[in-house]
């Protein structure tokens, strides 16, 4: 495992599009339109990783073998509205509830920032 953070050269973290003709649809991090660092493209089949010698925005390299490539597995987290019992929680962060993302956190070398600046509800 890895942990990229950003070198400060620009401010192109994340880029989102669906739906348009005339520009790239698809989830692009780091880099530019077609270089970015990772590239997802909209039908999730296929993506580049286009860093070279590597990527601007998080001083990455190329995060796959081949510049472009076929997906054959992704797995993805936290995706779409929460359900109706996430809702029912109330303001709560998925890191109170979840020891396995406080663990992911950790290992990637972050911390909690809002430790400490809250009080977590007494519903557990």
């Amino acid at each position: 495992m890895a942990v990229y953070t950003h070198t400060g050269y620009n401010d192109h973290y994340m880029y989102l599009n669906h739906g348009q003709q005339t520009i790239p649809n698809g989830l692009g991090m780091g880099g530019q339109h077609n270089y970015f660092g990772l590239w997802v493209d909209v039908d999730f089949g296929k993506g580049h990783s286009r860093a070279k010698p590597t990527c601007t925005t998080y001083n990455s390299p190329q995060l796959s073998a081949q510049e472009n490539f076929q997906f054959d597995k992704m797995e993805v987290w936290a995706v779409g509205d929460p359900s109706e019992e996430q809702l029912a929680k109330g303001n709560k962060s998925i890191l109170d509830a979840d020891p396995e993302a406080q663990a992911l956190l950790e290992i990637s070398g972050h911390s909690r920032h809002s430790e400490g600046l809250r009080e977590v509800p007494d519903d557990e």
